[in-house]
């Protein structure tokens, strides 16, 4: 008997619920949320996240890049407007913070 390979996800369909989990992650935080309740919450079965990544810390990473990536443009170009590496850490730090929001 052959069994079919995993499909992936594409990138699209990938994202979506991404996004949904950051909006959990940052309302709960990371450490407090099972895979059964980001399931429960999306809506979905956690073989579907599962698809998404292997394992709960490769959602986190991958939640991470997504929230940090969405606004990555727009902080990089503040501190590359920064001269003085200490301003820039803070405009960096500022602009993480500021995207929570």
């Amino acid at each position: 008997m052959r069994t079919r390979p995993r499909q992936r996800l594409n990138a699209a369909r990938r994202d979506d619920p991404l996004a949904r989990v950051v909006d959990i992650f940052l309302s709960n935080g990371f450490s407090s949320v099972t895979v059964s309740a980001l399931a429960q919450q999306l809506r979905c079965s956690k073989a579907a996240l599962y698809r998404v990544a292997p394992t709960k810390e490769q959602l986190v990473i991958l939640a991470t890049k997504q929230f940090l990536g969405s606004s990555a443009k727009r902080i990089e170009a503040s501190v590359a407007a920064e001269t003085r590496p200490r301003r820039q850490i803070v405009t960096y730090l500022g602009g993480v913070a500021d995207a929570r929001t």
